[in-house]
Parts: structure tokens; sequence; C-alpha cells
């Protein structure tokens, strides 16, 4: 069953700990950007994005999100050589085969 079908039929999608775990998270991401160097409304934007991205299930992530990301604003870079993708556009999500997942929770004590 589609989230669509669920909301159709007034059945959640996911449960009170699962927003709850989310709104923490979402705070944790700003939190993180704007230690990169990223303004507050930027940096709640891309959290919204990601919010949205985990709500949806997708499997595409952003480089801010990856433990190979280096530098700063607007000099990032790709540990891993890679080219990045958002250096003009900070809500482009995508696949990398280079991805390691930097673990924010571990970060903020969540």
């Amino acid at each position: 069953m589609k989230w669509l079908d669920k909301a159709q039929a007034q059945e959640p999608v996911y449960d009170h700990d699962w927003f709850d775990k989310q709104d923490a998270l979402f705070n944790a991401r700003v939190l993180f950007l704007q230690t990169k160097d990223i303004g507050e409304y930027e940096a709640k934007c891309l959290a919204l994005k990601l919010y949205i991205r985990d709500y949806d299930k997708l499997n595409h992530f952003h480089c801010f999100e990856c433990q190979n990301l280096a530098g700063s604003p607007p000099f990032f870079r790709c540990g891993k050589g890679k080219s990045l993708p958002f250096h003009t556009d900070l809500e482009i999500l995508h696949k990398c085969i280079g991805f390691i997942p930097f673990n924010l929770e571990s970060q903020h004590g969540r």
C-alpha cells in the first residue's frame, strides 16, 4: 500500500516515534550544516529536503551526509575524488558508490 492509499484510508504512514526522531534529526542537520558555514535559511531548506526524502524512503543522498566531504563553502571537495554535483546547488540529491554515511545522531548525542 502506497502512502497516498494510506492517507486516503486515514491510516498512519509512520508512528509518532518516527516523527519525533525525524524532528530531532532535522534540528541536528540544521546545526551540522551551520557548522559548515551554510546559512540558517539554506540549512533549513536542505534539512527539509532530507526530511521529505526520508519520509518518501528515497535512496538518494546529499554530499553533506557523507564522511568523504571536505573543505568549506564554496570550496567543498570529495575525499574520494568524485566530482561534486552541488557546486552551485545545495539541494541536489544523488546516488554515489563512494558514499559513507556521516552519523549525525552520534555527533549530537541522539
